[in-house]
Order: C-alpha cells, then structure tokens, then sequence
C-alpha cells in the first residue's frame, strides 16, 4: 500500500526513505495498491491498482444566495497553492470588491506561508479572509458543514502536487461543497466537467474567473456541486468503491 513517493525536488532522509521503501515494497509485493496514478509509475510491481478508498456524500441543504463561505484548508506552501489564492484575492479587492464581497474566505492549516495569509486577514482583506491556524477536528467538521466550497490549489509543477493523494477534494466533495482546483493528480479523473471547477491555469487569474462565474451564477455553482458529490458518492460509496488498474 504506496500512499506517498519519491518527489523530484526532495532530497535528504525522507527521499532516502521512500525510495527505500518502494524498492522494497516491489521485492515482496505480488500486486500494490497505490493512492494515485503517478504513484504507479515509481513501481514496477503488476498489477498496481489505483484507490481512493469510500466516501459517503452528506446531504446537507445550504443557501447559495447571499454570501458564500469558502474554505482552504491543509500545509500552507508554494507547493498548496497559497501564494495565488492570496494574489487572486487581492486583485479581487482593485478590480472588482462586488465580486470579492459575495465570499467570505476561512483558511486553516499550518506552514511556512501561514504568516502571509494572516498578514492580509488583518489587513487589506479584513472581513473577507478569516486565519483560523489549526483547529480541531469538531471545529473542521463544523466549517465543513457551514462550507459551500472547498479549495485545491496543489501546484501541478510541483512534485507535491503529483504524488499526492486527493484526500482534500474526496474530503470536501462528500460534504457537499463545490470543488475548485488545480487539475492536479487523479482529481481530473474524479468529477465529470460539470462536477467541479477545475481551473486550466494554475495562476491567479485563473482563480479569479471561477470566482467571477461562481458569484455571477450561484445556481449553477449548487448544481456542479451536487453533480461531483453525487459522481463521487457513486464512485466511492461504501460497498461499491473500486481500485482501477494500472
């Protein structure tokens, strides 16, 4: 069961441990399972099986009129995407404070970028971003359910972004919320196109137009929503989650 990999720009003990481990892995291993499909290809045991694991959607009813909350969560570094959403939300506040005002931006989570979104929580982007750092688990649970969208801003250029498992967007996408992410590992294989918002660029632009047609169209922002938790539920659901070879 390979959940993580070498990653290119990684050196030291942990590279040195992963590599180890894969190697290992293929002597002893007849078949593996891995949590993304890149992942497969630092293997050479076959079969290797792609698994997301299962995923229950929550039926929660929420209002998209009026202000909606938005949630970033995870390690705050280059490679998690934080330095576009905070460029992206700054533009938003020159170019266009009617669109920044429909959403109210909670971000939690440790790391060395943690510094920069709470500079701007308490400064320029006061009352539209909210730094809450690390929170418990009934705290998370609590802004799952009160959330209507869920960021994924994992890099696609960096090695992060390609070994990870897509935890994050199965996470949000089983409460409910709209995905908005980087087409990063297996979450392009995970949502239909009118499942989530899954932005071609990974810059800041890119965010900024999601945003746009997402307070511009707030009905078809729900349906997309119910459209990638209802494809991941039948995907994942408890009973009838599959691995898919490699």
């Amino acid at each position: 069961d390979l959940e993580d990999g070498r990653r290119s720009d990684e050196r030291g003990l942990r590279n040195w441990a992963c590599t180890f481990c894969t190697r290992r892995m293929d002597l002893a291993s007849s078949a593996v399972m891995v949590a993304n499909d890149a992942l497969a290809n630092q293997v050479r045991t076959r079969p290797a099986y792609s698994y997301y694991g299962v995923a229950q959607s929550m039926e929660i009813e929420r209002s998209w009129q009026g202000q909606l909350q938005v949630l970033s969560s995870g390690n705050m570094c280059a490679g998690t995407g934080i330095e576009n959403l905070v460029d992206a939300l700054l533009a938003l506040r020159i170019q266009s404070p009617e669109i920044l005002s429909r959403f109210h931006f909670i971000v939690v989570g440790e790391g060395e970028l943690a510094g920069k979104v709470r500079e701007i929580a308490i400064g320029p982007l006061q009352g539209s971003v909210e730094f809450r750092g690390r929170v418990s688990d009934n705290e998370y649970k609590l802004l799952l359910h009160n959330s209507h969208i869920g960021l994924c801003l994992k890099m696609p250029d960096h090695s992060i972004g390609q070994t990870t498992f897509p935890s994050k967007v199965i996470e949000f996408a089983s409460w409910g919320l709209l995905v908005v992410s980087h087409k990063v590992s297996d979450v392009p294989s995970l949502f239909p196109e009118d499942g989530a918002y899954l932005l071609d660029c990974a810059t800041p632009e890119a965010l900024v137009g999601a945003l746009r047609r997402i307070a511009h169209e707030p009905e078809e922002a729900r349906v997309r929503a119910f459209r990638g938790s209802a494809a991941l539920a039948a995907r994942l659901e408890i009973g009838r989650a599959s691995c898919r070879e490699r």
